[in-house]
């Protein structure tokens, strides 16, 4: 047998080894991503599980709260509760193309400039297809050039745009841009009458819309308004109705002077 140096022998049986050595490191990391992806995967999945199980369960509250107050509730609570909230009402009303001016009016204080945000965020966020959601305040001394100006800016206009021209001006270039879209102006906190048209708000016969608030049911009707929203309690009759339900027949026959 020839003599083989030893360096040659010691790097020859170095070449046969270091290919396993390595193979079996490239082995082991690979089980261990493995592993560490099994568990990505199954933390995915619980929280896909968990995001599907949150969802519905959120959409199904309030109708869950709803059955429940109705198992419990007497006659009058059931009547009341069948009374659409006045936001549902609002968005009922846009959704309808016979009415396109709605008024809604309460006492100050409960909440009739919180139901106009309301009915901002629902119409962002709706399917109804409206080029321009405008939402403008009023005041008690409404200025028809602020509101001209404020309407401007909602639906872009620069003040450089408008510098130098005067409010018929104005009114002519807002009718001109709005006559062309579909919007709904919503104009809140409205204690008198306001002529929209000198504004520069054009007739809404192409589905636009106006949604105000005001204390006055009697501006309602110098508005225009087609359908009238009373927010901070029920109307008489209804009350009446309510209050009839609850008393019982028999307890409001007994005296003869109510009616």
């Amino acid at each position: 047998m020839a003599n083989i140096p030893i360096g040659e022998l010691l790097t020859f049986l170095w070449n046969v080894i270091k290919e396993p050595v390595a193979y079996i490191d490239y082995e082991q990391n690979l089980r261990t991503l493995e592993t560490k992806m099994h568990e990505l995967l199954h933390l995915k999945d619980d929280l896909t599980k968990n995001v599907q199980m949150a969802e519905p369960h959120k959409r199904c509250r309030r109708t869950a709260l709803e059955a429940a107050v109705l198992r419990t509730a007497g006659p009058g609570e059931k009547y009341l509760s069948s009374v659409p909230s006045p936001v549902e009402s609002v968005m009922r009303c846009l959704c309808e193309s016979e009415k396109s001016t709605i008024g809604i009016y309460g006492p100050g204080g409960v909440g009739k400039t919180a139901l106009l945000t309301q009915v901002s965020n629902n119409l962002l966020s709706s399917q109804l297809q409206f080029d321009f959601v405008i939402s403008v305040v009023a005041s008690q001394d409404p200025d028809s050039e602020r509101i001209q100006g404020d309407i401007g800016k909602e639906i872009g206009f620069l003040e450089d745009r408008w510098k130098g021209k005067s409010f018929q001006q104005k009114a002519r270039e807002l009718s001109s841009v709005l006559s062309q879209k579909k919007f709904v102006l919503l104009l809140d906190d409205l204690w008198k009458p306001v002529d929209l048209a000198e504004v520069g708000v054009p007739s809404r016969e192409n589905g636009s819309k106006l949604v105000f608030t005001t204390r006055s049911e009697e501006l309602c009707n110098s508005m225009g308004a087609e359908e009238k929203i009373r927010v901070g309690g029920l109307a008489w009759d209804k009350a009446w109705k309510l209050f009839q339900e609850k008393v019982g027949e028999d307890t409001l026959n007994i005296h003869p002077e109510i009616p």
